[in-house]
């Protein structure tokens, strides 16, 4: 069982690129050339946060359940996200 979660932090923190900086999630993605795209939900603040992720771009989706948007910062960059689905071009090779 320990494997798998080491393999859950490997998916989150170094693929996915996910941080937490206080009030904001952060999300830097690194995805090897054998991961061409990466699909995760995440637990975040009390709101589930899905996550679907390509070199080219992150698309960010947030449950209905709360009317508050969510600040999230892509690749430096920070937004205010609302319900619904917000898809962000992501500046390839910055990472």
């Amino acid at each position: 069982m320990g494997a798998l979660g080491g393999l859950d932090e490997l998916l989150l923190t170094r693929y996915a690129g996910v941080d937490t900086m206080g009030e904001t999630l952060c999300i830097d993605p690194c995805l090897p050339e054998e991961l061409p795209a990466l699909r995760l939900v995440i637990l975040y603040r009390g709101r589930r946060v899905g996550l679907d992720l390509t070199r080219e771009r992150a698309r960010i989706s947030l449950d209905g359940e709360s009317p508050a948007t969510l600040g999230v910062v892509v690749q430096g960059t920070r937004h205010e996200l609302a319900a619904g689905d917000t898809e962000i071009r992501l500046n390839q090779g910055q990472s």
